[in-house]
């Protein structure tokens, strides 16, 4: 009698809905599967670095048909350096002192791998290409986050030139990501490694020796210069 006699107070109206999404609740976590940390962590990757993957198989994509065109100067720096490697001299042929080259930086990482038994030539394209790549995703990083910003990066990845001069195997793409990452970390006011990277760049091509010497005149004039001179005796040393 005393059950069918019940009735339902204020408080407990408002206690049945709460308790009803409490079970609701309960129902789907028990029948939702559980999703490690890490993995869930990827697929959060994943979704934000798809336009990053979807324009580096682009520009992989198309310079792929370039990939067998090398070039002969590639051939100029890879005798260069592998008759370093088997004599230890930088000459094109034994007793012929002639500075054939241009790109003293490249030419001393080939003939390290001619020395190390390595592949130098496949070497030569897989730098060339990856420094292609990376200019690539400088591009995406920094476009926005917008239907523009897509089609720069998309722009930039299907480009021609970029996409031929990063499979020939040539030091132009490499050259390049120095260059920009010298001015990069030298408009954030990182001295040391802007001129860094830039002193490399003048090891790679010698046009890059005017804007180290352009870096270093006007990083000169700012509250650093003793750092700057420094750094300065530094890079002339190198060059």
């Amino acid at each position: 009698d005393g059950i069918r006699d019940y009735k339902v107070t204020g408080v407990q109206t408002c206690a049945l809905p709460i308790c009803a999404e409490w079970g609701r609740r309960r129902r789907l976590r028990r029948g939702s599967r559980y999703t490690p940390p890490m993995l869930g962590a990827a697929r959060e990757l994943a979704r934000r670095q798809w336009r990053l993957a979807l324009c580096l198989g682009i520009f992989a994509l198309l310079a792929l048909p370039a990939w067998p065109a090398t070039v002969d100067d590639v051939y100029i720096t890879l005798t260069y350096a592998r008759h370093w490697a088997e004599t230890g001299v930088l000459e094109w042929t034994t007793g012929e002192r002639v500075e054939g080259y241009s790109n003293f930086l490249f030419l001393a990482v080939m003939a390290l791998a001619a020395r190390l038994g390595g592949d130098a030539d496949l070497l030569a394209q897989l730098l060339a290409l990856a420094a292609g790549g990376c200019m690539v995703a400088w591009v995406e990083h920094k476009a926005p986050r917008d239907g523009g910003g897509l089609l720069l990066a998309l722009a930039v990845a299907a480009w021609a030139p970029l996409n031929h001069w990063s499979a020939i195997g040539l030091e132009t793409t490499s050259y390049a990501v120095l260059l920009v990452a010298g001015w990069v970390l030298y408009a954030r006011m990182r001295w040391g490694a802007a001129l860094f990277l830039l002193m490399l760049s003048a090891l790679t091509r010698p046009e890059g020796i005017l804007h180290l010497v352009v870096a270093a005149l006007v990083g000169a004039t700012t509250e650093r210069r003793r750092e700057w001179r420094e750094a300065v005796a530094v890079a002339a040393l190198f060059t």
